[in-house]
């Protein structure tokens, strides 16, 4: 994409070399034991709570990756995920050059709820009923549980964030209770970092919410590698698909896309199939993001989803993939 601009850093390839991930993580206390002659390590895992060793850690190939929740990758996606901050932030902390080793609130919330996830089995169970609870999307997508109570608050404060920055972020109210309590949390994130929360409510008396942050973002947009892109209204219903293995599900979050989401969708693929809603405002909303996108010289499809129908509806109540993908590979209209 034009019209960026990077800022000149420590080189990554040069930290991967010098930096031993075995002394890199000890220095953070995170315990490591050897578990072969292979250079295998093996210990517990910071980012999810857990009794038993899941994290391993090869020091030759300098690669983590824990069996538990799914994350991994290497030295630099350690500290992104840990610092909740962007590549070069990561490249700075650990050149020791600068970067912000507290990170963002959102990321330290986001992280925080996903902690929690495995202690609510009411979130769990919402979860596995979406046909998205399985270990892999869970961590891979940091989808989390926001505790409620002023639990998110004290979590914050003890990472040094103050009681101002954590109101000011949409996190708790005026009495420092969790804003999205009793909500599962599925970050939005871009370039590496959290830029906002989308709080899907367990109980029909509260009303699903975003934070009072950036919502101009495509989600998932990062994972997907093809030219293709299946586009959906919802975050449920663009993981529906990746958990189905239809792996170039993106969401726009609404039937309303704005300037930049067209633009990042023209800039990144050369074909979109729109997938929303089966309703009024779905139909709507896909006639008016493919004129947009077909000015962009893009491929563009509409897919005939059932009245009445979502994505994530569709296989809660049977469909296969093949019918899936029968729906969502329709002609232009």
């Amino acid at each position: 994409m034009g019209g960026s601009f990077a800022r000149v850093g420590p080189d990554a390839k040069e930290l991967k070399a010098r930096i031993d991930i075995i002394e890199y993580l000890a220095s953070l206390g995170i315990e490591l034991k050897p578990v072969g002659a292979g250079g295998e390590y093996r210990g517990l895992c910071p980012f999810h709570e857990e009794a038993e060793p899941s994290l391993q850690v090869n020091r030759r190939k300098g690669l983590w990756h824990c069996f538990g929740c799914g994350a991994g990758g290497d030295v630099i996606s350690f500290v992104m995920m840990r610092n909740g901050v962007g590549f070069q932030d990561a490249l700075e902390i650990l050149d020791g050059s600068g970067g912000s080793e507290r990170g963002c609130i959102l990321c330290a919330a986001a992280d925080y709820w996903h902690k929690c996830l495995g202690g609510s089995s009411s979130a769990r169970s919402y979860l596995e009923r979406r046909r998205i609870g399985s270990p892999e999307i869970i961590g891979r997508y940091g989808i989390g549980f926001a505790p409620g109570g002023t639990r998110t608050r004290d979590r914050l404060l003890g990472k040094g964030f103050t009681a101002e920055e954590i109101e000011e972020a949409g996190l708790v109210n005026r009495r420092g209770l969790d804003s999205f309590f009793g909500r599962v949390t599925f970050p939005l994130v871009e370039d590496g970092s959290v830029v906002n929360v989308y709080g899907r409510s367990l109980s029909s008396k509260f009303r699903h919410m975003y934070l009072p942050a950036r919502r101009d973002v495509i989600f998932n947009i990062e994972h997907v590698e093809g030219e293709r892109a299946i586009l959906t209204e919802s975050v449920i219903d663009a993981l529906s698909l990746v958990a189905l293995g239809v792996g170039d599900a993106v969401s726009s979050l609404s039937v309303r896309l704005t300037r930049r989401q067209l633009d990042l969708l023209a800039a990144r693929f050369a074909r979109v199939v729109i997938a929303f809603d089966g309703d009024e405002a779905g139909a709507k909303g896909a006639r008016a993001a493919a004129d947009e996108l077909r000015r962009r010289d893009i491929e563009t499809r509409i897919a005939a989803l059932p009245a009445g129908s979502d994505v994530n509806s569709l296989l809660v109540n049977g469909a296969s993939r093949r019918e899936i993908e029968r729906l969502i590979g329709g002609g232009p209209r």
